[in-house]
């Protein structure tokens, strides 16, 4: 999972690099920095741990092509989205559309 973080961080920095908009730019980076933190440690904001969450089925699919996570969004996310909020990372709607390179 960690080499797959790894690679996601990669493609991301290529696709910051031909971005013509520096919003898309901007989360892409986010993106690839999230992607080398996690899941190789412990995610330190809910964007890190929203990353984590993504790269867990997108690998699991990928390996074994099964579908469902079986877990509460609100039990897992929740200390994050609580630690994040009323700081410069309070996240806003941010998070949903930061978390995936996909547009």
């Amino acid at each position: 999972m960690v080499n797959f973080a790894r690679r996601y961080a990669r493609m991301a920095r290529q696709m910051a690099a031909r971005a013509s908009q520096e919003e898309d730019r901007r989360r892409l980076e986010e993106i690839a920095v999230a992607c080398d933190w996690v899941p190789e440690n412990p995610p330190r904001s809910l964007l890190e741990a929203l990353q984590s969450f993504f790269l867990y089925p997108s690998g699991e699919y990928i390996e074994y092509s099964t579908l469902g996570i079986g877990v509460r969004f609100d039990k897992v996310f929740g200390p994050y989205y609580e630690k994040d909020s009323g700081t410069e990372r309070s996240p806003g709607r941010k998070p949903l559309s930061s978390f995936s390179s996909s547009g």
